[in-house]
């Protein structure tokens, strides 16, 4: 008698913990859609590429990592990242990438930007990434032959025996349709990019993010199309 209590008792305490644990999950899970959804814009999960190729990761669902970008690039916290803020953002980023701080990114640098500081960018351009066209092939020492815009140029000389990049826009990664956002900058193609090249190239992605043309790029300005 004792021995049946004892077992309908287990089973009891198993059904309140089943059912503990799909509401937390039920509300984990709603939590995390309000965070996506928080601001207005469109969090990506897990990883996401700023304007100027920087990195931003989160082992945590619903991390808003769009807004972690622009909260440090708004230093005066007015909602809004100006041209000068992008340019002083795309300058501390540079400096990070500029390990010999010669002023240019260098060839070997660019090889380090891919496989140490996003190492994403070159597992995209394996499979693809999400979203984006055919893949460019790139040629080592080369390129893809064709001398393009801001937004369609493939690097060149992507390291040993060359790399795929996403030739189409990859949204798991980042807004703006730049496969290397950090060679894209290269303007003069001279497998270099410049201090001055950084922040042309700056200036060039402010124009393309400030939809509204106001001076001043929003959160909801930076929300993929069709988000």
């Amino acid at each position: 008698m004792r021995f049946g209590m004892e077992i309908s008792r287990m089973r009891v305490a198993i059904t309140l913990i089943v059912i503990l644990s799909a509401v937390g999950c039920a509300g984990s899970s709603s939590r995390s859609q309000e965070l996506r959804k928080a601001g207005g814009h469109a969090v990506l999960r897990g990883f996401f590429i700023s304007p100027m190729g920087e990195p931003f990761r989160s082992q945590e669902p619903g991390v808003d990592l769009i807004g972690r970008w622009f909260s440090g690039a708004d230093k005066d916290s007015s909602s809004g990242v100006s041209l000068a803020e992008l340019e002083q953002d795309a300058a501390r980023f540079f400096t990070t990438l500029d390990v010999n701080s010669d002023g240019e990114i260098d060839p070997d640098e660019m090889r380090r930007y891919e496989n140490e500081i996003a190492p994403e960018i070159r597992m995209a351009g394996r499979s693809g990434g999400a979203g984006s066209g055919r893949p460019a092939r790139i040629r080592r020492g080369g390129g893809t032959g064709g001398r393009s815009g801001e937004g369609t140029r493939i690097q060149r000389g992507a390291g040993r025996g060359g790399s795929r990049v996403p030739a189409g826009r990859s949204p798991a990664l980042g807004i703006l349709n730049l496969p290397q956002p950090v060679a894209a900058a290269d303007a003069d193609f001279n497998r270099g990019v410049s201090r001055e090249e950084f922040r042309r190239a700056a200036g060039q992605r402010f124009l393309r993010l400030d939809r509204n043309r106001d001076a001043s790029v929003t959160l909801d300005e930076l929300a993929p199309p069709g988000a």
